[in-house]
Parts: C-alpha cells; sequence; structure tokens
C-alpha cells in the first residue's frame, strides 16, 4: 500500500498484489472526495504499475474493476490498461 500526499493531506492510497512471483495485480484505489478530479487517482495508479515493473521477475501488470465503475475504468486506459 502506498499513499499519495497533498499539501500534507493524504489524496488517495493504492496498492498491488504479486501472484506466483510473476503478475501484479493493481488495486485497492481509495480518494479522499476533497481531492477528486485532480489526476491523483491516475498518478497514484501510474506510480504503481511503475513499481511493479520494477520489481524483479513481473511479466504482467493488470487491474480490474467492475464494468460500470467508469471512473476507474478511465483511470487504467489513461495508465495504459485497457481491456482484452
Amino acid at each position: 500500500m502506498y499513499g499519495l500526499f497533498f499539501e500534507g493531506n493524504l489524496a488517495c492510497v493504492g496498492g498491488f498484489t504479486v501472484y506466483a512471483n510473476r503478475y501484479a495485480m493493481l488495486g485497492r484505489l481509495r480518494s479522499d472526495r476533497r481531492y477528486r478530479g485532480r489526476s491523483f487517482a491516475t498518478e497514484m495508479m501510474a506510480f504503481l504499475r511503475n513499481k511493479a515493473l520494477e520489481m524483479s521477475g513481473i511479466q504482467w501488470v493488470g487491474a480490474n474493476t467492475e464494468v460500470h465503475n467508469k471512473p476507474a475504468r478511465r483511470v487504467l486506459e489513461k495508465i495504459g490498461l485497457t481491456p482484452p
């Protein structure tokens, strides 16, 4: 789990889980309502994707969300994760 701070306040959190030492699944993204719409979620998920890819042996990074969760789907698309 990681946190993104803005002016000393926690704006959003997120994390990832590694499976079989090869696959990383991004998730647990939560944003403080006061900071929504400022691209902090996108910044956080891009950071997490990059952190996962820096790990030795990681071959794939992905994420999962509900089909109707349009804000989360937009964030994932912005960082290059698109549905198959």
